[in-house]
């Protein structure tokens, strides 16, 4: 599924702001990412940028006809605190 329509919770809002994160950052990383893994009942998406810089964003696939997602938040790590996903 290519996502292009997103809708935001206001957490996710702010996440964003305070860590200078954009749309198209967030596109980018649902789209074409280095790992996607279940969380919680939401979905996680993780992508590392040009100079180590990992994004990850928190999400849930929406059935409504206006968007394909809804951000749930937006985490900005250090490449190193990736997170190790086991497939069972």
């Amino acid at each position: 599924m290519a996502y292009e329509r997103l809708s935001y919770t206001r957490h996710a809002l702010i996440r964003m702001e305070e860590r200078g994160v954009q749309e198209s950052d967030v596109l980018r990383v649902l789209n074409n990412p280095d790992l996607t893994y279940p969380s919680y009942g939401k979905r996680v998406s993780e992508d590392v940028f040009e100079g180590g810089r990992l994004l990850r964003i928190v999400f849930v696939d929406t059935l409504e006809t206006e968007t394909d997602a809804r951000i749930v938040s937006a985490i900005d790590l250090e490449e190193g605190q990736a997170r190790e996903v086991r497939v069972r």
